[in-house]
């Protein structure tokens, strides 16, 4: 059906804290009816209200439209966004239902188990954040492991509330960029894959070296570190 997604429990929840967090340069990832974008108006510099689904991108250039404070883009995830955008506060309402469940559009469904298009987001979210910027999240606990996306991916998680509806529960996490990163300690690389869940496997992408857990390190720290790995194979 592809409707615009009409907010509801979910989204009156994330309202209330974009409300309250929301700074500077702003994306609203997957905008729908625009309700983000609103909440978000007051404490913005600029916004840009990003879905895949026309009806919605016509939906909100009609209602935003000639303000030059809100720009509107048709996108699926970071897809047609500029890479030189850096956003101080990033809003997803994600699409959370498993593929087998509610309606088959792709305002709900959160693909093959629920959470891959979160994952995606997460993945793609990082170069886009500023260092001191924030991802406001909703999912369910219909999704999967979301949480073990935010060790994968390296992000800083805060549970700001947690609201029951029905059979299932809804959670607003707050985001922030893990200004520490793994790194190889063979190689100096940080392409690291963690594998598993309560026991994890740290793999090097580039140089395949295995361990249970790499050593983590500040960001600013690693070309020093490089730097001393090459000393140290001399």
């Amino acid at each position: 059906m592809d409707e615009i997604y009409e907010p509801e429990e979910d989204s009156k929840l994330l309202e209330k804290y974009v409300k309250t967090l929301t700074k500077g340069v702003v994306l609203d990832m997957g905008t729908g009816s625009g309700i983000q974008s609103k909440a978000a108006y007051d404490q913005a510099s600029k916004i840009y209200a990003v879905d895949i689904n026309e009806k919605a991108i016509i939906h909100c250039k009609n209602i935003f439209k000639g303000d030059k404070k809100i720009e509107v883009i048709k996108s699926s995830l970071f897809e047609n966004l500029s890479e030189e955008l850096i956003f101080d506060t990033i809003i997803f309402n994600a699409p959370y239902l498993p593929l087998d469940e509610g309606d088959k559009d792709i305002a709900l469904d959160g693909n093959i188990g629920g959470f891959k298009i979160i994952e995606l987001f997460l993945e793609q979210a990082r170069p886009y954040l500023a260092q001191s910027g924030i991802i406001l999240l909703i999912f369910s606990s219909k999704s999967g492991d979301i949480i073990s996306l935010f060790k994968k991916y390296n992000y800083e998680h805060t549970l700001l509330e947690k609201i029951h509806i029905f059979f299932e529960d809804i959670f607003c996490y707050k985001l922030n960029l893990n200004p520490f990163v793994k790194i190889c300690p063979k190689c100096g690389s940080t392409n690291i894959m963690v594998e598993g869940f309560k026991y994890t496997l740290d793999s090097c992408n580039d140089c395949g070296f295995q361990i249970q857990n790499f050593p983590e390190i500040e960001i600013t720290e690693i070309e020093e570190f490089k730097k001393q790995l090459k000393d140290d194979n001399f």
